[in-house]
């Protein structure tokens, strides 16, 4: 019983808190979650370092995976990328990084002193603190890897700025990031106060979502204030621009997916 209320507590978690928006950006990392718990599941079927107990006798071992593999794990996962703070300081991201791996640990208390999880051979405490440390740290690269690395050079393509742009490939004052959830390409941009992004086109629709601040967007001769929230589709080739002309950063993700064709 206590797997299924920790399964039920974390997708309210999810409702509650989570900005289901840009689920596409985080879906990767939360399968990834889920495999490597699967995956430990398996070995610990051979290596039993730890084994999870409900002593209600309700919730059979299979069943009490089942809920943390597609419970904790996924949900933990993307509320921790959300709101990770990869453009502060250092020392802010290793704070974040400590709270989430102190609440980690902090539930696997609970389940020790409750009984619904006891360690066996040389396994303890300390150990799984380390595994937390390494499991944020792989699904963190993960992400990072998702958005900035070599998948950037196979999408970079697609945008396309007619006006100048700087030696990183992008106008000033803005931040790309670059990703993909399955065949879906994901673009996250934060354009700094009083910058712009020129008028430009994709050769696909996208999916525009405002996430955060205030935008001036442009297309043709209409002009338009978009607000946090702001969720709208542009069509293919149609040149648009936008600017912050407002006193706080904005920030949008943008949803390419690819168009299937169907005919006869």
């Amino acid at each position: 019983m206590p797997f299924l209320v920790t399964f039920v507590l974390s997708w309210i978690c999810f409702y509650v808190l989570a900005d289901r928006s840009i689920w596409r950006l985080y879906l990767p990392a939360c399968f990834l979650s889920t495999i490597m718990s699967l995956t430990t599941d398996v070995l610990m079927t051979r290596y039993d370092l730890w084994v999870y107990e409900d002593p209600t006798g309700l919730v059979g071992p299979k069943s009490q995976n089942f809920f943390d593999d597609f419970g904790i794990y996924p949900v933990v996962t993307y509320l921790f990328l959300q709101k990770f703070p990869a453009k502060q300081a250092l020392s802010k991201q290793f704070r974040y990084l400590l709270f989430w791996t102190t609440l980690a640990i902090c539930i696997e208390f609970v389940y020790f002193i409750f009984g619904w999880m006891k360690h066996n051979h040389w396994w303890n405490h300390g150990w799984s603190y380390v595994a937390d440390w390494l499991i944020f740290l792989v699904l963190l690269g993960f992400q990072r890897l998702m958005q900035q690395g070599w998948l950037a050079a196979g999408f970079s393509k697609e945008l396309q700025f007619p006006a100048p742009v700087t030696a990183e490939g992008t106008p000033p004052g803005l931040d790309i990031q670059f990703g993909m959830a399955g065949q879906t390409d994901v673009v996250s941009y934060e354009l700094q106060p009083g910058n712009s992004i020129p008028l430009h086109t994709h050769s696909l629709p996208e999916r525009l979502v405002l996430v955060r601040g205030q935008v001036e967007l442009t297309i043709g001769q209409e002009t338009r204030t978009l607000s946090a929230g702001a969720e709208l589709v542009l069509p293919a080739n149609v040149p648009h621009s936008f600017l912050n002309s407002f006193t706080e950063p904005a920030a949008m993700i943008s949803l390419f997916e690819p168009q299937t064709h169907t005919g006869t």
